[in-house]
Order: structure tokens, then sequence, then C-alpha cells
């Protein structure tokens, strides 16, 4: 069993007499517990230098010590080669950054334990993959919900409002590309986005009734740790949080078993060993633990909040697995006995002058506290707390004032829960975890409070502008898979959706890992294969291996089609999968059988103009397209085009790929005016979806151009390839094979008009 730190990499030392002093319910024992849990306490100088000096190599010992100690140890320790690093942790940090100025092993002055305990992080590796998403720099806010293998003029345009999850192909190839991306295999569950190739952007429909599951457990607690971005403890929407939250989502949504609560008890037996009072603890929870309580056992004792806070913070998706009884039970209860009219509350924190800083770049906007946020309903509660606080000009005391309304839809619960815990005031009021809040104002006061004035706000309401939460919100609903219950399955496809978006192969690695235990766990025909195999099918497709991915899905179908009719909408979801893995072999005729077995399906559940047939009837024409039977591609093309007018939807972005799909073989044709219409209503519906100078909006100019080239108009060509080349120059490298191909294109133009 691992809780993600590597603890032979690190021995904790912290020298200081109040940390000393405080006893073991103290929450910064015990998170630095969780980094080593040998930490070694002293509060006497010369005792703790005497343990050092008593040491030596392979042993590493990263010191942690007051300002005034640290004066006196420093130099007596600072030049033995054990010592690998040495935090100062006090209070008045100006005065004891002079001093530490001088030794080179000092790695920082904290006032603040929670920005300490980033630095003491293990594996700074991991911080990569802040990058994978939101470091897109030259790329506008909706290609970053794009999922699949992608050239960089790529994009999922139809994912910026749909919420199916049927796979579209790319409709307005004119070439066909290689696939260079290979940190970001493809999921074959986005609408695909248009792009200079034709031969590989596949095609699913997972809106299918799926059958409920039991929950099961990995085989082993120590699976291996992803690589997942170090703890941010700033309040940004940040990666970090999206991987937490889309965790405790899906497992508020679980159906547990028993097994359950045996696991997180043995997680907790194994972080804690040789912590008695906290074995005892654990103990006690395993025979008195109910639902009902759970909220009364997070406060406690300081461990229980403290562990599901720093799983929360480090991405620990192991451990938030495995406190799966824990979290799905808080929330549960915070649900039923949820605030029904509008309440102020309040909270104090003491920060630090540099988090502070930090929080005060939020103002006027959302932020997402990684904890718990217990507050009060009673201000004089609250201030009567801050009169506790010692003055100090290091830290900044906080009052937040907080208007709450229950009435706002896609929120966090939040509850009164005094009646709920025997540990609370009786006017405390708990937000889960993960709750967002939009700072109104920040004013600070005469009397050195600073009032923070906040409202409470929709998950869907966060107004950034990086794509980030578009993402993940595409990453839930292909893993969950419209699911009223979650399972663990579903929690295997969600790490591994979210390994793929940021080229993350540990945590892919995970994710399939928690799919293919639960397959060896289930017993012959359970039902709950078909999801495992259809799973396991979708894992090895994104990896490219089509001949395994074609088992499993083959494996799920068969298990199916023995217990179901042959046209149960159950069914659509593996159809998709088959014929996205056959297309990818190249074998038309297959793909096309099971595309149309979900047309079939799909008619015979939702009847022939409904528009769940739209994205089917796209499927089946792009498959015509690449076989150059451009009469059934055209026909198919315009039933959807024809449903899509019914419904008075042409101005979604679905439209736009059966415009380009229609274009493209009205250019074939040689009915260029027509060509040139569908393109220009094209480009003017993906205008409203994304920036001006999307590498999208490029390729269609580029289109444009090509068709005026056909009619033999050479300086409109011009124009419009110009207008590709501005964009591409603004968005990519000089070398991308998107710019010297237009640049070249450009350079070939003849002078005069071609003469028909």
């Amino acid at each position: 069993m691992s809780d993600k730190i590597n603890v032979d990499t690190i021995s904790l030392v912290w020298l200081d007499g109040s940390a000393y002093d405080a006893g073991e319910d103290n929450i910064e024992k015990q998170q630095l517990r969780l980094l080593d849990k040998n930490l070694r306490i002293y509060n006497d100088k010369n005792k703790c230098e005497e343990y050092i000096k008593t040491q030596s190599e392979p042993v590493e010992i990263t010191l942690i010590v007051n300002g005034s100690l640290g004066q006196q140890i420093v130099p007596d320790i600072h030049q033995l080669t054990h010592i690998i690093d040495i935090y100062v942790y006090c209070m008045k940090k100006d005065e004891h950054e002079k001093w530490a100025k001088q030794y080179d092993k000092i790695r920082g002055v904290f006032v603040d334990f929670d920005s300490l305990y980033k630095q003491l992080q293990p594996n700074p590796t991991v911080r990569r993959a802040n990058h994978a998403l939101i470091g897109k720099t030259s790329i506008p806010p909706v290609s970053e919900t794009e999922l699949s293998a992608t050239t960089p003029s790529e994009m999922d345009l139809s994912n910026a409002v749909r919420t199916k999850t049927d796979v579209l192909p790319d409709t307005s190839s004119d070439k066909e590309m290689p696939d260079t991306t290979v940190t970001q295999p493809e999921m074959p569950t986005t609408t695909p986005p248009q792009t200079d190739t034709s031969s590989d952007k596949e095609m699913s429909d997972t809106n299918a009734t799926q059958p409920e599951i039991s929950t099961t457990t990995p085989s082993q607690v120590d699976t291996v740790s992803t690589a997942l971005p170090q703890i941010n403890n700033s309040y940004a929407l940040d990666i970090s949080y999206m991987i937490s939250d889309s965790c405790f989502e899906c497992i508020t949504s679980m159906k547990l078993n028993s097994a359950d609560k045996d696991d997180f008890i043995s997680l907790c037996q194994h972080i804690m060993n040789g912590n008695d009072t906290i074995l005892a603890l654990i103990q006690e929870f395993s025979v008195s633990y109910s639902p009902d309580k759970a909220i009364s056992w997070l406060y406690k004792n300081q461990f229980f909040c403290g562990y599901l806070e720093y799983s929360f913070m480090n991405c620990q998706i192991d451990s938030i697995l495995y406190c799966r009884v824990f979290i799905h039970d808080i929330y549960k209860q915070l649900e039923q006995n949820k605030c029904t009219s509008s309440i102020r509350v309040y909270r104090c924190e003491e920060m630090s002058n540099e988090k502070f800083e930090q929080l005060k770049t939020f103002d006027g906007k959302t932020i997402a506290p990684k904890y718990f946020f217990l507050t009060n309903s009673n201000r004089e509660t609250i201030v009567s707390y801050m009169s506790n606080y010692p003055s100090t000009n290091e830290c900044k005391h906080i009052l937040f004032i907080i208007d709450a309304d229950p009435e706002i839809s896609n929120i966090k619960p939040f509850a009164k829960i005094g009646s709920l815990s025997d540990y609370n005031d009786p006017n405390d009021v708990l937000f889960m975890i993960g709750s967002l809040f939009k700072i109104i104002s920040i004013e600070e006061t005469q009397d050195g409070v600073v009032n923070i004035n906040m409202k409470l706000c929709a998950n869907d309401d966060d107004g950034s502008d990086n794509g980030l939460k578009a993402t993940f919100d595409n990453i839930k609903d292909q893993c969950f898979d419209n699911r009223a219950e979650t399972n663990v399955i579903s929690f295997g496809k969600l790490c591994f959706g979210i390994g793929t978006s940021l080229g993350d192969t540990s945590m892919c690695d995970v994710g399939e890992s928690y799919i293919r235990d639960c397959l060896k766990r289930l017993p012959d025909n359970h039902p709950d294969q078909f999801q495992c195999h259809n799973a396991l099918g979708l894992v090895e497709l994104t990896k490219n291996n089509i001949e395994a991915s074609l088992t499993s899905f083959k494996n799920a179908l068969n298990m199916k089609i023995q217990t179901s009719l042959t046209n149960d909408p159950s069914l659509v979801q593996t159809h998709n999968y088959l014929a996205v893995a056959y297309s990818k072999k190249e074998d038309f005729t297959n793909s096309l059988h099971h595309f149309k077995q979900v047309l079939t399906i799909r008619k015979q559940s939702d009847g022939d103009n409904h528009m769940n047939l739209v994205l089917c009837l796209i499927n089946i024409a792009f498959e015509y397209d690449k076989q150059n039977n451009f009469l059934e591609a055209f026909s198919h093309y315009s039933q959807a085009e024809m449903i899509m007018m019914k419904h008075n939807a042409i101005n979604e972005p679905t439209y736009a790929n059966i415009c380009n799909g229609l274009a493209k073989i009205r250019t074939h044709l040689t009915q260029y005016q027509l060509a040139l219409g569908y393109y220009e209503t094209s480009l003017q519906i993906m205008l409203r979806f994304v920036s001006r100078i999307h590498p999208d909006i490029a390729l269609t100019y580029k289109k444009i151009g090509l068709v005026y080239q056909k009619m033999g108009n050479l300086q409109q060509c011009r124009i419009e390839l110009e207008k590709a080349a501005k964009i591409y120059g603004e968005t990519q490298s000089p070398d991308n094979s998107n710019v010297t191909d237009i640049e070249e294109l450009i350079r070939n133009l003849p002078s005069e008009p071609i003469l028909s």
C-alpha cells in the first residue's frame, strides 16, 4: 500500500519548542507524518544536534527549524553532507531572512505552513502536467477542450456546446497527413475537428443506457503513484483542482459496498503505523462508524479532515479512491441536510502576507479553496476566534464574509452541521470541499482585519477562459456514461481519460489497472463485465492497439447479445467503438456495418427525425467519403442537414461539420459556388465559438482559397490564402507544416488567370 510519498527518500527532523508541545493531534505534525511517518520532533537544540550528528550517509535529513533555534543550530550542522535541505519556519520572516542568506542549504524562510509543505513535496518533475493544457498559449480557449490526438491545426468545435459523446469524423480534409502526436492518444469519444487529414478521425456514440454495476476495489493499495501536478495551495481553478474535484465527483455518485469501509481502514492503518493514538481511533472507527456519523468523524480528530484535504490538494488518486466511503458519506450527509434558504456566514484565517498577495489577485474572480470550507453563521463567534491571533507584521487577519444561496443550480452542498457533529459549534456551516466562491471585494480595515466579501457560485460559473473546465467536463461525460451511479470502472476510465488528456502515461496506467483489476474480480458472466470490456477496448483503441481493442469490444458485444435484444440501446456504444476500431484498420465494410447498426437502433428508439441520428449519419457519410463514394456521403450528410434544419439547430457547431462535408463533396462535383456557400456558412458558425485566429479558421480560409483557384479567380484565391497564412504565422512556429504548406501554395500561384 502506498500513500504516494516515497518515505525512503526523505527523513524529516523538526526543531521547534511549540511544535513539540502541541501534542499528536497537531495538524501540522500529522501532515508531516504523511511525508515521513518517522518524523522526529525536538524542542532542545542540543538533543536535536546530537541526533543529526550521529547519523551519516546514506541517510538524508531535511531539517525544519524555527528562527531563533535555527540561528543556533544551522552553523553547527550546515557542513554535514547528509543534511540536504533546511527550512526556516517562523513568524518573523524579514528578521530571519537576513542570517539565512548565509547558508546555501536553507531553501527558504516561511511563515505559512501551506507554503512550506508545498516545498517539501517530493518528485518535482510532476509539475510538467501543469503545462499540458494551460500552456497552449498560441491556441484560443475552446481548443483546450480537445482530447484526441490532433495536429496543431485541429480542434473539437462541437464540444463547445454539445453534451452527447458521439464522435464525429473530419469532414473537411483535402489530403491525408500522418498523425504526429504521440503524447495525446486519440480518444474515440470526442467530436473530431476539421483538419487537413481525412483518414483517421473516428466516430462513436456513447449515449446509450448502461447496466448498473457494483463497486469493486483494486487488488493492491500500493498502486503506482501518478505523475500529477504538485500540490498547489493557490486558489486557482488549476489542473490539480480539476483532477481532484473530478475524482471526488465520481465518488459522490458511487454505489458502495461493504468492502469500501475496509479499504479506508486499511489505508489509515498503513499511513499511521506506529501512531498508537490514531490507530486506536481507527479501531474505534471500524467498530462504530456509520454513514450518518460521517461529518462527526470528519471533525472527531484532525487526522481525518487533514488527510482528505491532503489527498485533494495533492491529487492523490489512490488515496482518494480508498477514502471513497468517507467522501461519499460526507457529501450525502451535506446533501440530505443542505440549507434551504440563503445564509450569510463567516470564516477567519491567519494568512501570510505572501499568500494574501496571491489571494488579492483574485479580486472579482472565482476561487477554489482546496479544503473543507468550515464557516459559522455568528459573526461574533468568528471575531472572538480572531482575537486569539498574535499580532505580527508577517501575517494578515482575514475575515471571510460569504453569502450563499442554495437555489443556485450546480453548486456543491452546504449545511448547518451543529446537529450532525459532536465536535462542532451549533452555528457551524460546512461547504463541501471543492466549492467555488467569487470574491466581491477586499477591504482592509483600520483595526488590521481584512474583510473579504464573497458569494458562493455555481461550478459552471468559474468565469475562466483557459478551457480547463470544458476539457474536464468532456472527460467526465465520456467516463460516466450518463450513469446515475458510478463505480470503480468509471473511476478507472476517468483516470485514463485525464491521463490521456495530459499526456501522462503513468496516470493512464493507473486508470487501466483499476479497470483490469475489476474485470479479474468479477465472476463469469457478471453483467459488469460488459462495462469492463468496453472500457478496456477503449483503452486499447486509445493506445492504437487495434486488434486488442477489437477483441475487447467483441467480448462486450457477444456478452450483451446473450442477454439482450440485438437492438438494445445499450449496444450503441459498443457498435460505435467497433466501428471506430475497424475504421482505423481501414476495414470500411465492417466500420459501415457497425455505424449502420447504431443508426438502426437509434431510429427504433428515437424515431426518424431525432437529433440523436445526426451524428450517426455524419459518421456514415464520413466513411463513404473516405471510400470516395461521394453520392452516398452526400445522401447521409443531407439527411443530417435536414434533421438539424427541422430542429432549428443550424447555428450549432455540428452543423459546421455537415457544411464542411457537403462543401468538400460539392467541390469534387465541380459545383464551386455551392461549395463556397457551405464553407462560408461553416466559417460563420465557427467564429461564434472560437477565436478568429484559431487554426481551424485558417484551414477554412485555405479551403475557400483553393475553391477560388479551381474557379480561376486567382486574385480572390490569393486573398483567402493570405488570410490563412496570417493566422498560421501568428499561432504556429515557422517550421510547422501548416505554415510551410500555405507559403508554398501562395508562392506557386500562377501570375495569370487560368483559362477555361
